[in-house]
């Protein structure tokens, strides 16, 4: 009876074990990083109705990532300069799941950061916070690293109410549609 309790209780050390091991590490940007070389952030409307979802996030996914395609991006609004130390303090304060793939490509309402080198950041949520994407783009579009998820959606609308006085306004543009096709 002792050894079978041992047995079981070693099972259940390995089980945990095993389940914190697949838990994705985690991403936060420094303030002088964000800051450093910043031209522009932009809400950005990126129309991709043929976004895909991936069915798990654990296999590296890097090579399905699109590259951004410029005509599929509206420049909606362009945050005042006065507003970037705001935003780039809340979202230096995000969680971010690193290389946690959810999806393909950004889609609907988007933050777009651009530098000087012609780099740029994108970073979108679908409205139930099921999925976000955080890249980085080379000034033609090419990918140059996937970030990961924002782990709270509350962070995405947040970062979105920073283009306006009123908390309302460009939040409740952000009612897309949330389907995406699935990837293996």
């Amino acid at each position: 009876m002792k050894k079978s309790s041992i047995v079981c209780l070693l099972f259940c050390v390995c089980l945990c074990l095993c389940f914190a091991a697949c838990d994705p590490g985690s991403y936060s940007f420094g303030e002088a990083e964000l800051e450093d070389g910043l031209v522009s952030i932009e809400l950005i409307d990126y129309d991709n109705p043929k976004q895909k979802s991936f069915i798990s996030w654990v296999p590296d996914h890097s090579s399905d990532i699109l590259p951004f395609d410029h005509q599929k991006m509206t420049v909606q609004e362009t945050l005042p300069e006065e507003k970037h130390d705001e935003f780039v303090k809340l979202l230096a304060g995000s969680y971010i799941l690193y290389h946690y793939y959810t999806v393909n490509s950004p889609r609907g309402l988007c933050l777009k950061l651009t530098y000087e080198s012609g780099e740029f950041l994108v970073i979108s949520a679908d409205k139930d916070g099921a999925s976000s994407f955080v890249c980085r783009y080379a000034a033609d579009g090419r990918v140059i690293e996937y970030i990961g998820s924002i782990d709270d959606n509350g962070t995405h609308l947040d970062l979105i109410r920073c283009f306006s006085d009123d908390e309302t306004e460009s939040a409740t543009e952000y009612d897309a549609e949330s389907t995406a096709e699935e990837l293996p």
